[in-house]
């Protein structure tokens, strides 16, 4: 089927937009929209142009643009090798205190529409050149950091290479111990990884290193599973007593709260912090899922926005979920019928089914990976979905327990 030039002129498609994480400005946001089919220019103008908006409302407060208040798009040219970008702006051309994150911030955006992939950028400040952004530049706005993948085995925590295991991690972590569970990994940004887990008396952390040991950071009998923050701090929701704590292992002191309004009134079972840094997901009750987000700096850092993402019918349970990348979550949840596996776009509510062989205890993934803890009648081994998106290949055949990827 042909499409007129007036059926594309009344058509929509969903569009990538980057923000700039407002609380530490070290990572780009996407936000997704939806903007008219037009032209490849025009198209890219009209991208641009709505970067010059507020983000959409689930992430009001939390991110922000790098264009400076008063830009304007003048036009937007492209040829086989290079895409021209002139804006009206108030940025002084001297000044280039904004170039690296407008440069991240344009590029990515038109990448991941399909407008300017392998060619040159070249940004005009009221006709005279700014800034040039090279197809291969550094891409340190998006970093996690790595992609090693690691699992736990009679309560010790293991790395997993790419065909099977690679070892125990150094320190307490690596040791056998019971009573132990909901393992989360941090980042390894200024020092090594440190590993999170949940006990019945509250929340231990302990750094993969030789000399590392297990202390207790977070007391409390009733608190959902750690999770992780980009920038080093750990959290977890006391559901006793109805707060949302948030811990500083670089200051060692007492966990702080931080105000989470919209919790209050809720069954929060668990929530994961995705690796931008904002997006939060909330799963309240047996069979709920909410996505917030994180706004404000400091002591004024607060989790609302909270906008429903998908609920399961009466008898069913959402039984696990972790973030694929900032975009998807995967929702694991148990029917009266089996268990099905979805990855959801928090964006536009996209949903794929990832098919299922075994019965899946929990899920752990980054980008492209999806691992899982599957039981089957010989015990827990770890599985990993192939590049189809169809098959699962085993990776660790016995005493397999939870995978784990940093943060998500």
């Amino acid at each position: 089927m042909l499409l007129t030039a007036s059926d594309v002129d009344r058509a929509y498609r969903p569009t990538n937009l980057y923000y700039l994480n407002r609380s530490t400005q070290d990572r780009l946001v996407v936000d997704r929209v939806r903007l008219r089919m037009k032209t490849t220019e025009r198209f890219a103008q009209t991208v641009l142009e709505r970067l010059l908006q507020p983000p959409t409302a689930a992430l009001q407060g939390a991110v922000a643009t790098s264009f400076p208040a008063g830009t304007a798009i003048e036009s937007v040219r492209s040829g086989e090798e290079r895409v021209v970008i002139d804006l009206a702006s108030p940025i002084d051309p001297l000044d280039l205190s904004v170039e690296d994150a407008l440069r991240a911030q344009i590029r990515y955006t038109l990448n991941n529409n399909d407008v300017a992939k392998g060619r040159i950028i070249e940004i005009q400040v009221n006709g005279e050149p700014y800034a040039v952004d090279r197809p291969n530049s550094d891409e340190h706005w998006l970093d996690d950091s790595g992609d090693y993948a690691y699992f736990v085995s009679r309560g010790a925590v293991r790395y997993l290479g790419k065909d099977g295991p690679d070892g125990v991690v150094p320190g307490a972590a690596g040791e056998p111990r019971e009573g132990y569970s909901d393992f989360a990994m941090s980042l390894a940004k200024d020092g090594p990884p440190l590993v999170a887990a949940l006990t019945t008396t509250g929340v231990s952390v302990a750094p993969l290193t030789q000399e590392g040991g297990w202390q207790e950071v977070i007391h409390g009998e009733s608190l959902t599973p750690p999770t992780w923050h980009r920038d080093g701090s750990l959290w977890t929701y006391d559901r006793d007593n109805a707060v949302l704590l948030r811990y500083d292992p670089a200051r060692g002191q007492a966990p702080e709260r931080v105000s989470a309004p919209a919790l209050e009134k809720l069954d929060v079972t668990r929530l994961r912090i995705a690796r931008d840094g904002v997006r939060v997901a909330v799963t309240t009750g047996k069979n709920t899922v909410q996505i917030g987000a994180l706004t404000g700096e400091g002591g004024g850092t607060m989790l609302g926005n909270l906008q429903l993402l998908t609920t399961t019918e009466t008898g069913s349970e959402i039984t696990g979920v972790a973030w694929g990348d900032d975009e998807h979550l995967l929702v694991l949840v148990q029917t009266k019928a089996g268990q099905i596996l979805n990855e959801i776009n928090v964006g536009d509510g996209e949903t794929t089914g990832v098919p299922l062989k075994d019965r899946l205890d929990s899920v752990a993934a980054l980008d492209d990976r999806i691992l899982a803890q599957a039981e089957t009648e010989k015990g827990a081994k770890l599985v990993e979905l192939n590049q189809d998106r169809q098959t699962w290949t085993a990776k660790v055949e016995t005493d397999a327990g939870a995978p784990l990827f940093p943060l998500g």
